[in-house]
């Protein structure tokens, strides 16, 4: 029913949560995003521009993909009625976790360390309630929380696509002809250009259109190329043209947003338009890249795989109590920056070995 494991995908996903903490530890000096401190002015680095811009443009969009191929494999298995409590169990809880136990946790103690209030724990939960999206709310938890309703939308359709597979196999067999890969990108493009100038912002779910369309066609795109392996070859096929597009629309976009041309010209359909390229271009990119080099497993790969979602859901807590401390040290913020990466690493892999690992309801939590 299922093909042998793709490890290449494993080995994406693992790649997208260890680049979610550069990312995150970037935030307190750039203050490109949303994050619990901050410098008190931003730092004008044309690094951490160009880092937040071009992981911005795929590698939250490709776990989107690769969820949506999971979904497939999990659906499979567990038929529709074992494929919801999953999901619940594995996103749902999660999300709630975050929301009321740990994002509140941390927002205090941030407030406490950087802020120098008193407020008790209990009168600042009431505060934290009644301005949670100025707390982050869900914070990295909205990736779970988008794909949970994302399986919830789809479900019903994915359950009669998988009675029937005839639709799926035309649609990939359709795909699979000559340079047809290159109509989802003109799709999503369509997405970007429509949606993106009326919903630029935060992923709060309910009035972020441009990003909730954008995120569920990925998702449903995972789920149609992962039941056929053949596509996977037409991808490599057309790799030359993907990296050309990925390469030209990425410059162009890190450029145009630095210097705020479209600002300027008053385009707001210009960013959007290269993002909607970019984004498309880069998850056909790297399927190709990790599926040349990648597909193998070892001892690495399980290890990473098994406590990576640990990571995602407890790194954010930890970069920024450990940017707490750094921010006042008289040292250049490069240097800063790169403490706080490793340190989260270290710090989550010993959080992991003796905690996670030993708790009941932690392993529950990191999907042990």
């Amino acid at each position: 029913m299922t093909d042998s494991r793709k490890y290449y995908f494993d080995w994406l996903r693992v790649i997208v949560v260890l680049l979610i903490i550069p990312h995150h530890a970037a935030l307190t000096y750039s203050h490109i995003g949303k994050g619990y401190v901050y410098t008190k002015e931003p730092i004008q680095s044309l690094y951490y521009f160009i880092q937040s811009d071009f992981l911005n443009v795929w590698f939250m969009i490709i776990l989107f993909f690769i969820s949506g191929l999971s979904a497939y494999y999990s659906l499979s298995k567990r038929g529709a009625k074992g494929f919801m409590k999953e999901r619940i169990k594995k996103l749902l809880i999660p999300v709630l976790v975050y929301l009321l136990i740990l994002g509140p946790l941390t927002a205090f103690y941030v407030q406490r360390v950087y802020a120098h209030t008193g407020i008790s724990l209990i009168n600042f939960y009431v505060v934290y309630l009644h301005n949670i999206q100025t707390y982050l709310g869900w914070a990295q938890m909205w990736y779970c929380a988008y794909l949970f309703t994302f399986s919830l939308i789809a479900l019903p359709i994915f359950h009669y696509l998988l009675k029937d597979r005839t639709i799926v196999q035309k649609v990939n067999t359709f795909l699979m002809k000559k340079y047809h890969l290159f109509l989802p990108m003109i799709f999503i493009v369509f997405l970007e250009i429509t949606l993106r100038p009326y919903f630029p912002g935060y992923q709060n779910l309910i009035h972020d259109w441009a990003n909730f369309t954008v995120y569920l066609t990925f998702f449903i795109l995972g789920f149609f190329l992962s039941q056929s392996t053949p596509i996977f070859d037409t991808i490599k096929h057309l790799f030359a043209y993907f990296l050309t597009i990925a390469l030209v629309s990425t410059i162009f976009y890190i450029i145009i947003d630095y210097q705020k041309i479209d600002q300027i010209w008053s385009n707001p359909y210009l960013l959007p338009m290269l993002k909607g390229f970019a984004e498309y271009s880069w998850v056909m990119v790297m399927i190709t890249i990790s599926k040349q080099y990648l597909n193998f497993t070892n001892p690495i790969l399980k290890g990473l795989s098994r406590s990576s979602f640990g990571l995602y859901i407890f790194h954010y807590p930890i970069v920024t109590i450990i940017n707490v401390f750094l921010l006042p040290l008289a040292i250049n913020h490069y240097f800063k920056f790169l403490i706080a990466i490793v340190f989260t690493y270290l710090v989550y892999y010993v959080f992991y070995s003796l905690i996670i690992t030993k708790i009941k309801p932690l392993r529950f939590l990191c999907g042990l």
